[in-house]
């Protein structure tokens, strides 16, 4: 999304087109978004680019080369040799790895989401960025992904929305759309509150808020979000059980309002059938 918020002074229509629906990755036990990974969306060009797994000198050259060229890098990496990640010096794990950038000091530029459970700039070293990318199974390529020419992220696609919130409100899958609620407050009850689900979930509803151009009035579901944020970081700080009732109850409310928000649109643009199946479930 850094990419896309540096190319594009008003990228708000492209975000709303694309980040409605949301999908409970089981690997990962956290929410994200229903997209597939950043580097395929529709405003990239991307390209693989080969390299020699045995030569740190060789995976440099090339990484820098295509930097240079303006384009953004995603490797797969092992994250045991990434510092600032949980598992780093302590278990294999394959994660993406994105740079964006290089200096003469032996430094790569990345952002992620690290130790301290923030998404941040980071500096990687070469070394580091080597050791990552060679002690992994595939290793022989990464890509190189840049914006298309002329992309326009300006453009509102009115039925595409209309298709991602009927998915969203009438998922088929039991870990998409709506029914992350579900899971969440099934992990709750586990004693598990995830603060990334949690920020997931409220960057969900900042999306939302721009349904007001439709008439959808989401501003008190994202209120509620970024309660149930602070809740969810308070509970993962001292662990106090009360907590736990209080981020359940908003959880519940916040689904309800959802549903209640949404309602008048469904009625009002969405065709009979769709109307019939959301009142069969709803109401």
């Amino acid at each position: 999304m850094g990419v896309i918020h540096s190319f594009a002074e008003d990228c708000a229509p492209w975000i709303l087109n694309n980040f409605i629906g949301l999908r409970y990755r089981t690997r990962w036990e956290t929410v994200y978004f229903n997209l597939p990974s950043s580097n395929r969306w529709a405003c990239f060009k991307r390209r693989l680019v080969f390299v020699n797994p045995h030569s740190k000198s060789n995976l440099h050259k090339k990484l820098e080369n295509q930097i240079q060229k303006g384009r953004y890098i995603y490797l797969t990496v092992n994250e045991r040799f990434v510092p600032q990640r949980f598992c780093y010096q302590k278990y294999d794990h394959l994660h993406d790895l994105y740079l964006n950038g290089f200096d003469d000091d032996g430094i790569y530029y990345s952002y992620a989401y690290n130790s301290s459970r923030y998404f941040e700039a980071q500096k990687v070293s070469y070394s580091d960025v080597y050791e990552a990318f060679a002690n992994k199974i595939q290793k022989y390529c990464f890509i190189s992904f840049w914006i298309k020419p002329n992309y326009r992220f300006n453009i509102l696609k009115t039925s595409k929305i209309k298709r991602e919130l009927i998915k969203y409100f009438l998922p088929v899958s039991h870990k998409k759309g709506i029914n992350i609620y579900n899971i969440l407050k099934k992990m709750v009850d586990g004693g598990v509150v995830d603060i990334k689900s949690m920020r997931v979930l409220m960057e969900h509803m900042w999306v939302m808020r721009h349904l007001e151009i439709f008439g959808i009035d989401y501003s008190h579901c994202y209120s509620l979000a970024r309660s149930l944020l602070l809740l969810a970081v308070k509970y993962n700080t001292v662990k106090d059980a009360a907590i736990i009732d209080k981020i359940k109850e908003i959880l519940n409310e916040l689904k309800d309002n959802e549903i209640n928000s949404i309602r008048p649109y469904i009625i009002r643009d969405c065709g009979a059938l769709v109307t019939k199946k959301f009142k069969r479930r709803y109401f």
